[in-house]
C-alpha cells in the first residue's frame, strides 16, 4: 500500500490510542494524554541519500504537520509542531543542539496547559544545556 502523510500519522496515533487502552482505569484520571511531535522536513544530503531518503521522503516530510495536526484533532492528542531549520544538520535528517532545545521548548509549551499549576514554571527545574 502506498506511502502518504496522512498514514503515518495514522500509524503513530494508533500507537496512542493503545498507550490509552493499556492505561485506562490504571494510574490515570481520565484520558492518559498522548502527544504526537512532528518531525522536521528532512534535507537531502549524500548521508540521507545513502540513508534511503529520496524526493518523496522530502515531500512527505512536508506533508506530516497537517497531517499530525488532524490526527490529533481527531483522537484529543496534543500537538507539538515548530517549523525547524534542517540546515545545519550534518546528515539532513536529525536536528542539530541548538535545533533539539527548540524541539524541547516546543513540546513544553505543547504539554504545559494540561500540567499541575506547580509545575508549569521551568525555572524551578534545572535544565542542562
Amino acid at each position: 500500500y502506498p506511502v502518504t502523510a496522512d498514514r503515518i500519522a495514522e500509524n503513530c496515533a494508533y500507537l496512542g490510542l493503545k498507550a490509552r487502552e493499556m492505561f485506562a482505569g490504571h494510574c490515570h484520571e481520565g484520558k492518559l494524554s498522548i502527544i504526537l511531535v512532528v518531525p522536521p522536513r528532512i534535507r537531502l544530503t549524500d548521508v540521507s541519500r545513502r540513508l534511503g531518503f529520496d524526493e518523496v521522503s522530502v515531500a512527505l516530510s512536508r506533508e506530516l504537520p497537517k497531517a499530525f495536526e488532524r490526527v490529533c484533532k481527531k483522537y484529543h492528542f496534543l500537538f507539538a509542531y515548530r517549523k525547524l531549520s534542517i540546515k545545519s544538520s550534518v546528515d539532513g535528517i536529525h536536528l542539530t543542539a541548538k535545533g533539539s532545545r527548540k524541539l524541547a521548548d516546543t513540546i513544553w509549551e505543547a504539554m504545559k496547559p494540561g500540567l499541575p499549576r506547580v509545575t508549569r514554571r521551568p525555572e524551578r527545574f534545572k535544565v542542562v544545556h
